[in-house]
């Protein structure tokens, strides 16, 4: 018997916020880390405000992940 295969999609769209100002970014699933997305929302809140001043921008980055099904919905 074969072992089940899970059809993951090539690409995983996200949305990125910074108080009212949002964008989607298209990830290549290959590439999708923990680091490559601090440096996406980084490139984000660099493009979006590009003259906010913050030295170390990812150290001071908090990322959540949105589930609406559960009573948390930032995790």
């Amino acid at each position: 018997m074969e072992p089940p295969t899970l059809n993951l999609p090539d690409e995983v769209t996200f949305m990125m916020q910074a108080g009212l100002t949002r964008d989607s970014i298209t990830v290549d699933v290959g590439d999708l880390n923990l680091k490559s997305l601090k440096d996406l929302a980084c490139n984000f809140v660099d493009k979006k405000f590009p003259e906010h001043n913050l030295n170390r921008l990812s150290e001071r980055l908090i990322l959540f992940r949105h589930d609406y099904s559960s009573t948390n919905i930032l995790h």
